[in-house]
């Protein structure tokens, strides 16, 4: 077995492959066997995989180890209303987009690197130049002092930060999601992230006709270090008390406006998994036109911070040699 997670591209190959071969009616064995023989570089990991389904383990236990974040807390519904299928197809469908926008990430981020690389060349090549010289440029500011200062700031606010995440992840499961969905730019995206979670999942669960108490139950006995088994305890929690869960999946943010209307128009189960299925569709499309104005936001944000630089590079070297150069003539 090799140590560690496939690859962003495997991941993607994987499961778009493994769904449509599930799709036109292979058994899981069969199509991992075929995945196996088509992708020589996952051949000892599927062999290792194929192997533990047939001594018994779980598919969602077995595929953990090389899979990223994202998809295993999609994977973690399968416990709940055990449709393979449909989770397998729809991580393929968004590890699509996700590396999709990655590459989009990389390739906007390439010209602003560049541009970066070359003032910085600018500003060493300017701090050199002044040194081996022995100039003295009479600045308002020390350009060294600065760098010293600045590099201390930096410092400190990284040490701040690290502080702050490991806090963040002793936090608990549930607890952690919403102080995420808190933060400020970035709470609109969690929410309907959330949002298309809940709704895909409850939809299938509807259509799969799995009742509320066993969606409660199977929740509550999976892992509580996972988003499902937090909620599903503290779901219990609330159904033993005889309070209402759609309230308080809607106090908690866990489920949006959309669906309370769904789930309150008295369809039948099945009707109503469809109209969710829908509504996860449109949350889906909404989160992929947040990530993408984010990344159309990459590109002026770097520059405008490389025009800063050069600025402050002229205002700390230029300006004052032009200065000195005025006296010399007026002498």
């Amino acid at each position: 077995m090799r140590n560690g997670k496939w690859t962003a591209k495997d991941q993607v190959y994987f499961f778009e492959n493994l769904s449509d071969l599930l799709e036109t009616g292979y058994s899981l064995q069969d199509a991992l066997n075929t995945l196996r023989m088509l992708r020589p570089n996952l051949e000892k990991d599927l062999e290792h995989i194929m192997a533990s389904l047939e001594s018994g383990s779980d598919f969602i236990d077995v595929i953990k180890p090389y899979v990223n974040q994202r998809i295993k807390f999609q994977l973690s519904f399968i416990a709940i209303h055990g449709n393979l299928l449909a989770i397998i197809r729809e991580v393929g469908r968004l590890e699509r987009q996700a590396y999709q926008q990655t590459q989009k990430f990389k390739a906007l981020l390439l010209y602003p690197f560049v541009l970066i690389l070359l003032t910085g060349s600018l500003g060493g090549g300017l701090a050199l130049f002044f040194y081996t010289h022995k100039l003295q440029v009479t600045s308002n500011f020390n350009l060294i002092d600065v760098a010293i200062y600045g590099g201390g700031i930096l410092g400190v606010l990284i040490l701040i930060c690290c502080s702050l995440w490991f806090k963040f992840k002793r936090v608990p499961t549930l607890k952690r999601w919403r102080l995420a969905m808190q933060i400020p730019f970035i709470s609109s995206l969690l929410r309907n992230i959330i949002g298309y979670y809940m709704a895909f999942n409850v939809g299938i669960l509807l259509r799969s006709g799995v009742n509320l108490a066993t969606i409660v139950k199977r929740s509550s006995q999976y892992s509580q270090k996972t988003f499902v088994g937090a909620l599903g305890s503290e779901m219990q929690i609330y159904l033993e008390h005889g309070s209402d869960l759609i309230v308080y999946l809607k106090e908690n943010n866990l489920l949006p406006d959309e669906a309370q209307t769904v789930l309150s128009t008295g369809k039948t189960p099945l009707m109503m998994g469809k109209d969710l299925e829908f509504l996860a569709e449109l949350k889906r499309r909404r989160v992929i036109h947040q990530i993408e104005r984010c990344l159309n936001l990459i590109q002026p944000v770097c520059f405008i911070l490389i025009g800063v630089v050069v600025i402050g590079l002229y205002v700390s070297f230029m300006l004052p040699l032009y200065s000195e150069m005025g006296e010399i003539k007026t002498w």
